[in-house]
């Protein structure tokens, strides 16, 4: 029973690892699968105040670039990032982060204070678009921060029956055994 308990636990954990979203969530590895407008953005290790909030590396954004990556049907799940607005100097400032999909405002987010905001909404099934990540109204010197980026894969409902019906099959093993 136990070898069997634990060759289902192994299937289960693979099957729940084996979809890999974004290959470079944190930009250790340069902007990749990523997308800019402008050469003005950089990988940095930090500015100002600001280190990465995963790994060592995060984007600095240059206030008017834009950040574009092309979403396709696999790709479906929640999309988080984590975001900062700062000045040239690294000191944080007041904005608005704005997602947008083909050329509509998809949502947007107000940042005002120290650290990284962390942010998520979920991608549609069978999501076919460019993504933008971009200040809304940038004034100055600001820049955009962003590190952490990912797709978080959400289980269809077939995966949940699936794994229903395993441990129905589980339990009725264990219950056949113990009579």
């Amino acid at each position: 029973m136990k070898t069997q308990l634990m060759a289902g636990l192994i299937t289960l954990a693979s099957a729940v690892s084996s979809h890999a979203a974004l290959v470079n969530p944190g930009f250790e590895d340069g902007v990749n699968e990523w997308s800019l407008a402008s050469v003005n953005s950089v990988v940095s290790k930090s500015l100002g105040n600001f280190a990465a909030s995963e790994g060592q590396y995060f984007l600095n954004m240059a206030g008017d670039d834009v950040l574009t990556r092309s979403f396709y049907g696999s790709d479906n799940g929640r999309f988080n990032f984590d975001f900062a607005i700062t000045n040239a100097q690294g000191v944080a400032a007041s904005g608005e982060v704005g997602v947008f999909v083909g050329g509509q405002q998809l949502s947007s987010f107000t940042f005002s204070g120290n650290g990284w905001k962390s942010v998520s909404w979920l991608l549609p099934t069978n999501f076919n678009d460019d993504v933008e990540i971009r200040l809304i109204n940038p004034t100055g010197q600001q820049r955009l921060l962003i590190d952490n980026a990912n797709v978080a894969p959400v289980p269809e409902p077939e995966t949940y029956a699936l794994m229903g019906l395993g441990l129905v099959g589980l339990l009725a093993a264990r219950r056949r055994r113990t009579k």
